[in-house]
């Protein structure tokens, strides 16, 4: 639920904006967050990454931060990125978590 933390982000952040951000319109904008599970989650993580690619410049470069301990879900977020037209070119393990 991570559309859930921009709001906290939010609160944040818009007291006290520097240029340009003191002219955004401060909204999580919950409702357009993509939800739930399976192909359909994955089909519209697949059209917001490809609208990103889409417009971003040829040489241009997503850089994604991503956490998670079950390594299938890492293997879709690849496929994801791959039916999105773009390409994997490095991933750096980070331990988020000290036992």
């Amino acid at each position: 639920m991570y559309h859930e933390i921009t709001d906290f982000f939010i609160a944040w952040l818009r007291k006290n904006p520097s240029p340009p951000f003191d002219q955004w319109t401060w909204d999580s904008r919950r409702d357009l967050a993509i939800k739930g599970s399976g192909d359909a989650f994955r089909r519209g993580m697949v059209d917001a990454y490809r609208a990103m690619t889409e417009h971003m410049p040829d040489n241009g470069m997503q850089c994604v931060m991503f956490t998670h301990q079950d390594t299938g879900v890492w293997s879709d977020m690849v496929s994801i990125f791959w039916a999105a037209g773009l390409q994997v070119v490095g991933a750096w393990y980070i331990a988020t978590e000290t036992t």
